[in-house]
Order: C-alpha cells, then sequence, then structure tokens
C-alpha cells in the first residue's frame, strides 16, 4: 500500500507491505516512511518514478526484514509502478464502479459518487461513497492480518467493552452505527473485519438506513473477501453489541 502527505512544499511518502511467512511464522507487517523535506518543483511526491523509488525501498526492506526474521516469505516480482492515492476529482457512479466499490448501488442524492482503489488483495481497503454535493456520506473499509488484529483491539480498546469478537459475534452493529462483519481467511490467524459507516448521526437512521447499510456492507465484504481468497463473510446483522461508544471509525 502507497500513501502520500504533503503541503506540495514538502512532505512524507508511506509504503505498507504485509509478508505472508511460510506455515506457522504468522505474518510479517513492514512500513517505510521517507520524508522528503523539499519538494522540487519539477518533481513532485506523486511524480510516477519518483513514488516507485518510494516504494521499491519499502519492498527491498522487507525483503531483507523477511530474511532477518526467518519469515522466509515468497516474494514477488521487482516493483514496476506504484499507484497514485486517489484525489478529490477522481469519482466514478456508483453503476461504473469497477473496483473497491463495486456493486454497491446508488440512493438517491445521499449515494452518487464513489471514490474507489483498484481491487486487489491489499491487507487494508476503503470505498468512501458520497452525494450530489461531493460530500462523503458512507465510507466501506476491509481490514486483514494485523490490520484486523489492530482494528478488532480499538473498537474495545477505546470504550474498555469487550471487542466486536469476544461476544461470540460474528457480524452486528457497534455503539456508534457502525455495521461490521467478518470472514475466516485461510492465512491469517484472525478473521478478516469488514466496516461500513456512515458519516452523521445514526441515532434517526431509518429502516431504510439499515437496509441499505446490510446490503452494500455485504457486496463490499463479500468482493473483498473472494479476492482474498478469504471465506464468505458472515452475513451482516443490525443487532447490537456492546463494542464502541466512541463514534469515532478505527485508525
Amino acid at each position: 500500500m502507497f500513501a502520500t502527505s504533503g503541503s506540495g512544499t514538502d512532505g512524507e511518502a508511506t509504503t505498507a507491505v504485509l509478508l505472508d511467512c511460510v506455515p506457522g511464522r504468522g505474518d510479517l507487517l513492514v512500513t517505510v516512511v521517507v520524508d522528503v523535506g523539499k519538494n522540487p518543483g519539477d518533481m513532485p511526491i506523486d511524480n510516477p518514478g519518483r513514488r516507485t523509488a518510494f516504494a521499491r525501498i519499502a519492498t527491498e526492506t522487507a525483503a531483507n526484514a523477511s530474511r532477518r526474521w526467518n519469515c522466509d516469505a515468497e516474494l514477488g516480482e521487482t516493483l514496476r509502478t506504484a499507484p497514485l492515492p486517489v484525489n478529490e476529482d477522481e469519482h466514478v457512479a456508483p453503476a461504473d464502479a469497477e473496483g473497491t466499490c463495486a456493486g454497491i448501488a446508488a440512493r438517491g442524492k445521499t449515494v452518487t459518487r464513489a471514490w474507489e482503489s483498484e481491487g486487489g488483495t491489499a491487507p487494508y481497503e476503503t470505498c468512501v461513497l458520497g452525494d450530489t454535493r461531493g460530500d462523503t456520506s458512507h465510507v466501506a473499509t476491509a481490514y486483514y492480518g494485523p490490520y484486523a488484529e489492530g482494528a478488532l483491539h480499538d473498537y474495545g480498546e477505546r470504550s474498555g467493552d469487550p471487542g466486536p469478537m469476544e461476544t461470540g459475534q460474528r457480524s452486528g452493529v457497534l455503539r456508534n452505527g457502525t455495521y461490521w462483519t467478518t470472514a475466516d481467511c485461510p492465512t491469517d490467524a484472525s478473521p478478516a473485519f469488514f466496516t461500513f459507516a456512515a458519516h452523521r448521526d445514526e441515532a434517526g437512521s431509518t429502516k431504510a438506513d439499515r437496509t441499505y447499510a446490510l446490503a452494500a456492507l455485504k457486496t463490499f465484504a463479500g468482493r473483498s473477501a473472494e479476492a482474498h481468497g478469504c471465506a464468505a463473510p458472515t452475513e451482516p446483522s443490525d443487532s447490537s453489541d456492546s463494542s464502541d461508544s466512541s463514534g469515532k471509525e478505527p485508525s
């Protein structure tokens, strides 16, 4: 995964690489942050060549880490390109989505735009949905491996209550109105974790709102799980558990 941030004069590039170690050794997450400093005008941080160079630093570091920590992961081919982050003006109609938002239906004026990345096997995926004004209305997120473990832990840690799955549930609704479900994956110790959150107060949500959220989560989680070689996710449910009262999304 590759992301950039900055003001145009300086910034940083972050690349995360998740390695599947040989059986019995779990996985290995390697994150490399490059502090760009002053950003030359003729070589901006999102320049394709510069972006790929940053990402290659991370993949080479990950290969070294695999040997150092006896992960012995099966490494891929030399990285030749790194995709650009999705910009604000790069939205598509939901019906035209072909990546992480594929299959999620539009809904009146509330869901008319989708911001997505390519669907693949990244350990962290998002689909952002927006209204006619371009404001975010919903966010769907998929977590795998250590990202799933971290998200599940964060939901329980913030409230002091058991995490979503510690109550025995495999899907449900958190206190902040976020819908969630899980799927078993062959190479991960913990299940994949999927969420669908509305960017407004869910206290006044209608039955139609809940029906849409459940259908969107089912579509999003199903596509993502299949691409990752995981089992079909648990059917999303609108039953609540006692997990999170913070009203915030997991980090």
